[in-house]
């Protein structure tokens, strides 16, 4: 990956709280967040073992193909 590549993509570790009603609220606090940024979400994985959710965002604001 290129240093312009590294710059585009922004990943986040979210610990979530283990209460439902709180992680949904966390949850859709990192998501706008990240919208309010402009930035394209790309994945966002929980990992199994553990109360983590892995969020992967494209900065740029655009997808090229």
């Amino acid at each position: 990956m290129t240093g312009a590549q590294s710059e585009r993509y922004h990943d986040l570790c979210v610990r979530l709280p283990a209460e439902e009603d709180a992680a949904s609220a966390l949850l859709r606090e990192v998501l706008a967040e990240g919208g309010s940024r402009g930035w394209r979400l790309i994945s966002a994985i929980k990992r199994p073992e553990a109360d983590v959710l892995l969020v992967t965002w494209d900065t740029s604001g655009s997808f090229s193909g």
